[in-house]
């Protein structure tokens, strides 16, 4: 089967730096062999970043473009950018 146009991997790196706090936050939508999958990477810049996945199990990909989209627009209202 045919990827179709819009089916596309997709990141976010986003930081957020206010006082002594300099963060990172990286959101990936990942394709693998079974389908898509939101990754995600934080912590302090400089320091050894945390992983982790926001999607329990791999999904089709626009349930996968939601769940990303929900991530940045989490973290972008919690003062990320």
């Amino acid at each position: 089967m045919a990827k179709k146009s819009q089916e596309r991997e997709d990141e976010a790196r986003l930081s957020y730096q206010q006082g002594t706090s300099d963060k990172v936050y990286n959101v990936y939508l990942k394709q693998d062999r079974q389908g898509w999958v939101v990754e995600t990477e934080y912590g302090r810049r400089g320091g050894t970043l945390t992983k982790n996945f926001k999607t329990a199990r791999p999904m089709d990909w626009s349930s996968a473009r939601v769940v990303f989209e929900n991530v940045v627009r989490e973290k972008t209202g919690k003062g990320y950018v």
